[in-house]
């Protein structure tokens, strides 16, 4: 399905208000790092959540010489089988759009015109690998704006993995950025609340990391993939490679300083492990990534 110059949802672009910085407890990122993986049966299936196309450059890289002027982003969501479970790492944007084909809508913000494309939705994908929402244990969101949540309320039944700064925010109509109505099913679902870094499975294999700053509870994907090797998942810690080149922090995010920490920290953790890092919204980032029904192991 195509929506045609429609203007991309607000809590893209849009940060939220700023509750402080968060604090990022290590506990479990020292178990990870201290128990390598061994898991043979962890798989990734890559979900195409849509692109974005037309979003003004400075907004994402502020006070940087401009290329274009332009960005094109894709958009990912990821489906993680584990031996004991399964976990989906982000929601696309919003499986509603099934409803809305060939139909122009716009959404006012502050930014203008942005082509948003989805071919096919969150549900459609997962079932064409055999998967329903009733399958997965776990679900979590690198973050809560809607680009990363359109599918949410499909979900109440898993168990949901939110940091606790994220939490307190979700459900503040005040919030700028944040767009409950795509993620209200969860509120009274089943949930673990984190202060920190989260071993998913208890052996290192798959484990949430803590990097606050986009949004307040902002986090990323720790995989130990037996094959493929160490690879996070970014989240919107960075959305091109620009940003992490040059450690930019678009002009949107909730806290600047609170972003680059998150950034330098992340990096940290990928060189101690030697892991890559997949930033789920470039395009170059995700050259040769294969899509589901294939699979990343």
């Amino acid at each position: 399905m195509r929506l045609h110059r429609a203007v991309l949802f607000g809590s893209l672009l849009l940060g939220s208000l700023w509750v402080g910085a968060a604090g990022m407890p290590s506990a479990n990122l020292a178990r990870a790092q201290a128990t390598p993986s061994e898991v043979s049966g962890l798989r990734v299936y890559v979900l195409d959540c849509g692109t974005l196309k037309g979003l003004p450059e400075d907004e994402f890289l502020p006070g940087q010489p401009p290329t274009t002027g332009e960005l094109d982003l894709v958009n990912r969501c990821y489906l993680v089988e584990h031996p004991q479970g399964t976990l989906l790492w982000d929601a696309g944007l919003p499986d509603a759009a099934s409803s809305w084909l060939a139909r122009t809508f716009v959404w006012l913000i502050s930014f203008g015109a942005v082509d948003v494309d989805l071919e096919r939705t969150l549900l459609e994908q997962l079932a064409e690998i055999g998967k329903s929402p009733a399958d997965v244990e776990y679900v979590a969101f690198s973050h809560l704006h809607t680009d990363h949540v359109g599918a949410a309320n499909a979900f109440q039944t898993s168990t949901w993995l939110i940091q606790r700064p994220e939490l307190e925010v979700a459900f503040n109509e005040e919030v700028e950025g944040f767009d409950a109505s795509y993620y209200e099913e969860l509120e009274d679902s089943e949930r673990k609340v984190l202060d920190g870094d989260f071993d998913v499975f208890g052996d290192g294999s798959v484990v949430i990391l803590s990097a606050p700053g986009h949004t307040p509870g902002h986090q990323c994907l720790f995989l130990d993939l037996p094959k493929r090797g160490p690879t996070v998942l970014s989240g919107d810690l960075y959305h091109t490679q620009r940003n992490r080149e040059l450690r930019v922090a678009p002009r949107f995010n909730t806290n600047a300083e609170q972003s680059l920490r998150s950034m330098e920290r992340i990096e940290g953790f990928l060189t101690e492990r030697g892991a890559n890092l997949l930033i789920q919204h470039d395009p170059v980032s995700n050259a040769g990534v294969p899509l589901s029904p294939e699979y990343l192991e």
